[in-house]
């Protein structure tokens, strides 16, 4: 249950051997931290990695490959260096190799081994990957090199998303940690060599899958924190409402990322609710130049329903409370249960004045999402039966949504009063 892969990838042997390995290379970072001036150390860890880079090959050798990326794993994590000499270049093929890199048994091994060297195996894949491609970024590839590391990117996004289920739980973040990494590189790009939205596609399915693994990880909410931030950026919305909601069709991850989130988060965990809107209720402004609010109006049916949010109240006594400090860039008078709706009407407050508001914007954006508020308040209930206590209807007679949720909504009504002047 919740999320787990299955015991053909996973068993408890496997993941005893993975947490040792774990608990090994953690204990070579210390040590490398504690002599960070040792110039012999420094030397024999560079050595190694050199030597196990070299003898990554790809091919079948019965378990040797193992060994050299293990090694290699460990001499990253001690800080080894690649030789100085064409170091872009050098960093890029051992990507490739590492991605290349098979694993096989003499005959004979038990089912069980197997798995323990294949999670192995997978840990110290991706825990290189993980400390390989930072380095590749900051080196800030150009030319024909720009190109190789794209294509590695693209290798690692492929891989990565079909390597969730044969990874161990504890190789779970440097897999997380790779397949961000090359979705920020390739939202970098001017003109990426494929499509971005379906890079940002097979990525965000990638994210979601290492999240709903374990949601009791001490990381799990920076994991999220970081995927709303990938997803939700300006230059991503603005890219979907191009070219795949005008053209009503191709694919819109961040839309998507959205909806699988606002599942997530339901009434019972408004912190997921939060960490999304208050990321996207920025990117759907977009750039300050050009049609302010144009990325929204995919989202306005959206815009409606969070309109409606109101995030539950914890007993003092409750065990798990997700509340946190209201952020500074709400209104100081907003209450705790509106936080998510402060965001939307904080986001309505932004946009421009009507007569310099893109008239596109104007109406399929904040008149639409005004007669449809107000078609909800004016909903009656059936001759006879009353709203049940909870439901959208009943928030939509209950909350005050047409006269204001807070100062900020009736300054926003009265600035895009609809031109019919309902």
């Amino acid at each position: 249950g919740g999320g787990r892969a299955s015991g053909a990838t996973r068993s408890a042997l496997s993941s005893n051997v993975s947490a040792l390995v774990a608990v090994l290379v953690s204990q070579l970072r210390v040590l490398s931290r504690s002599y960070p001036s040792s110039d012999a150390l420094s030397g024999a860890v560079d050595a190694m990695l050199g030597r196990c880079a070299d003898a990554l090959s790809g091919s079948k050798d019965g378990g040797g490959s193992l060994k050299s990326l293990v090694l290699l794993f460990g001499a990253l994590t001690c800080g080894g260096d690649f030789s100085k000499k064409d170091k872009l270049r050098t960093m890029v093929v051992v990507c490739n190799k590492i991605l290349s890199t098979e694993l096989s048994f003499p005959s004979g091994i038990k089912k069980d081994s197997k798995q323990a060297c294949r999670s192995i195996f997978q840990y110290a894949k991706w825990g290189s990957l993980s400390l390989i491609l930072p380095m590749i970024r900051e080196s800030d590839p150009s030319g024909e090199l720009l190109s190789l590391v794209e294509d590695t990117y693209q290798s690692i996004v492929k891989d990565a998303k079909t390597s969730v289920d044969a990874t161990p739980v504890v190789a779970l973040p440097p897999l997380f940690s790779c397949a961000v990494e090359a979705g920020e590189f390739l939202a970098s790009l001017e003109n990426p060599k494929s499509p971005l939205l379906s890079s940002l596609e097979s990525i965000s399915t990638t994210l979601f899958a290492v999240l709903k693994e374990d949601t009791s990880s001490s990381d799990w909410t920076n994991a999220l924190n970081t995927t709303c931030d990938l997803m939700f950026k300006t230059s991503v919305l603005q890219e979907e409402y191009r070219s795949s909601y005008l053209d009503g069709s191709g694919p819109m991850p961040a839309k998507r990322a959205f909806d699988t989130l606002i599942r997530m988060g339901g009434d019972s965990k408004p912190y997921i609710v939060k960490a999304c809107v208050s990321r996207i209720s920025v990117a759907w402004l977009g750039p300050v130049s050009g049609e302010v609010g144009l990325s929204a109006i995919p989202y306005r049916d959206d815009i409606v329903r969070l309109l409606l949010f109101k995030e539950p109240k914890f007993e003092e006594s409750a065990s798990h409370q997700s509340v946190t400090e209201k952020p500074d860039a709400l209104p100081e008078a907003t209450h705790q249960s509106s936080v998510t709706r402060a965001f939307v009407m904080s986001f309505f407050s932004k946009l421009p004045a009507v007569g310099d508001l893109s008239n596109t914007v104007l109406v399929e954006l904040v008149q639409y999402v005004i007669k449809r508020v107000l078609d909800l308040a004016c909903l009656q209930p059936a001759k006879g039966k009353a709203f049940i206590s909870g439901s959208d209807e009943y928030l939509c007679k209950n909350h005050k949504v047409v006269a204001g949720l807070m100062p900020s909504e009736s300054v926003c009504h009265r600035r895009h009063r609809p031109a019919s002047g309902r």
